[in-house]
């Protein structure tokens, strides 16, 4: 997973380190020389005169003299110069090398950089949360494919309702409290909202993803403006799919199909700008306590891989968890939405499995729930999820037509 990054552009974590690998042919440098499991390489590069190739890679390989086929992780590093960023997800802690390589790495171009991947700290033992009931599956707030759930400060679950084309309030107990939208591209009218987050002002933010905007409604259902619109330009989006908002205000929108995460002022809707680095078809995004950003890497078509990126909240990447796109619990395949409880753990839902993964604050994987129970508490094509600061889990259970919940257990 890496991203070529234009010469020039701020890096992850500050400034470069002197790099080991500086010739008068051509250089490699490396940033941080020692990371946590999961954390992010920067490398800078220059190539050496007549050495230009766009087959040039950076690899890691902990071979002296590693061959191609010796390298554990590469990516292309065309042009003359650039900086590139690879996760380190792949490697494992232990002593490692990067190498710049000529044409498909036959040929060192510069001196190697070693560096140190640490193991990340060991996770708590692992309780399975308890299944403690669903909402929205009966009576009048009965809900049809819902794919995304907020829970507000008193407790009431708010939900987009996408199949049915609305959004709804409901209690704790499933009570409906408040209903508005239906099927349409005007003015409050909704088209397969998929995604939903609620201001600190109580104000309902809602991806319409099949109209490619924003709506924002008063919490009794007032349409109050749109933002964004279709395309690929600022303040645009191709199938809007998640949706966050920020301690300092920030409205976060997942824009899938542009691989990017774009930012606006939740108080106003104006425009602040994007997130580009390691996105591939974001399908969702959560804010934690900190801050720091965590976004559902979705992968484009099954030729990308599939992650959960931790970014700081001015867009570095910090972390990925997951074992790339994989059916190994701990793997990733099409992830679909991605939240943080209090003390910073890390849910996933899986639709392709139809479990929630949970992985710790470092993003070591510390189990799975929603697939093993064979009763009420499995979940089908399980969506957006929410967790409280009571360790209360909402899961849009799109494929069963609920909102299931969840309590967590500590150990």
């Amino acid at each position: 997973m890496a991203v070529l990054l234009p010469a020039g552009s701020l890096l992850p974590g500050g400034s470069l380190l002197p790099g080991a690998g500086a010739s008068r042919a051509g250089s490699l440098r490396l940033s941080p020389s020692s990371l946590i499991d999961g954390g992010f390489l920067t490398f800078t590069y220059t190539a050496p005169a007549g050495k230009v190739s766009s087959t040039n890679w950076i690899g890691v390989s902990s071979a002296a003299k590693p061959s191609p086929y010796d390298y554990v992780v590469y990516e292309y590093a065309g042009g003359r110069h650039g900086r590139l960023l690879l996760s380190t997800s792949s490697l494992g802690a232990g002593k490692w090398v990067g190498y710049y390589a000529y044409k498909n790495g036959y040929k060192e171009l510069t001196r190697p950089v070693p560096f140190t991947v640490r193991a990340a700290p060991k996770a708590p033992t692992y309780a399975t949360p308890r299944y403690a009931g669903e909402v929205g599956a009966s009576g009048k707030g009965r809900l049809s494919e819902p794919e995304g759930v907020a829970l507000s400060p008193s407790g009431t679950v708010w939900v987009a309702d996408t199949g049915a084309n609305r959004v709804v309030e409901l209690s704790a107990r499933g009570k409906l409290l408040e209903s508005f939208g239906r099927l349409g591209d005007g003015l409050g009218t909704l088209d397969q909202p998929e995604a939903i987050a609620l201001s600190g002002a109580g104000d309902v933010f809602v991806a319409d993803t099949g109209a490619g905007r924003v709506e924002e409604f008063s919490p009794d259902g007032r349409w109050l403006r749109n933002i964004g619109r279709p395309g690929s330009g600022k303040a645009e989006f191709e199938e809007p799919e998640g949706i966050a908002v920020g301690p300092h205000g920030t409205l976060y929108v997942a824009d899938n199909q542009n691989n990017r995460v774009e930012e606006f002022s939740a108080a106003t809707g104006r425009y602040r700008g994007e997130i580009t680095s390691e996105m591939a078809a974001p399908q969702d995004i959560s804010v934690d306590s900190r801050g720091d950003l965590w976004v559902a890497d979705n992968g484009e078509a099954d030729v990308t891989d599939d992650f959960v990126v931790e970014y700081s909240p001015q867009g570095a990447p910090l972390l990925s968890v997951g074992i790339e796109e994989s059916d190994q619990l701990g793997g990733m395949s099409n992830p679909a939405a991605v939240a943080t409880s209090p003390s910073g753990e890390v849910f996933v839902t899986e639709p392709d499995f139809d479990y929630i993964q949970e992985f710790s604050p470092y993003g070591v994987y510390m189990g799975a729930f929603g697939a093993q129970a064979h009763g009420p508490g499995d979940v089908s094509f399980p969506q957006q999820l929410v967790v409280s600061s009571s360790g209360r889990v909402l899961v849009a259970d799109s494929g069963d037509n609920r909102i299931a919940e969840f309590q967590l257990r500590h150990t």
